[in-house]
């Protein structure tokens, strides 16, 4: 029973979410009231789906059209968080470089998974933006 829980998903399944919102929010809902139940002391902190970077290629869309559909269930992640009164962390705005992108330096080569250099970003914006 951890005092604070942070939860982050990634883009698996994205296509399918993107245009489902009660889907994506209900699947995701059900989770926090599972955790509230079995540890109701527990703060719980929904983390942003982070940005992908230009040379990704796991996926058949490009990085603008993905970073797009992030931005979509990030905004679905943080209604979530207000109707559960959870804290939302917007960590994808920390990691978006100057062109919408996760930068070189955030990735480790396939555009999408962090080094820790992106870590570090990331445990900088949950020191100062999550619970105190």
């Amino acid at each position: 029973k951890p005092a604070y829980m942070i939860l982050t998903i990634g883009l698996n399944g994205i296509t399918s979410f993107v245009n489902n919102k009660n889907l994506y929010q209900n699947c995701y809902g059900n989770l926090i009231d599972a955790i509230q139940k079995a540890s109701p002391d527990t703060r719980i902190m929904l983390q942003s789906v982070y940005p992908v970077a230009a040379n990704q290629k796991t996926f058949t869309a490009d990085a603008a059209t993905l970073n797009g559909y992030i931005d979509i269930l990030n905004g679905y992640v943080k209604e979530l968080a207000a109707a559960k009164e959870v804290r939302y962390l917007d960590t994808n705005s920390a990691l978006k470089g100057p062109d919408g992108n996760l930068p070189e330096s955030y990735q480790n080569g396939d555009g999408i998974h962090l080094t820790a250099e992106g870590y570090r970003v990331i445990l900088d914006y949950i020191r100062t933006h999550g619970y105190q």
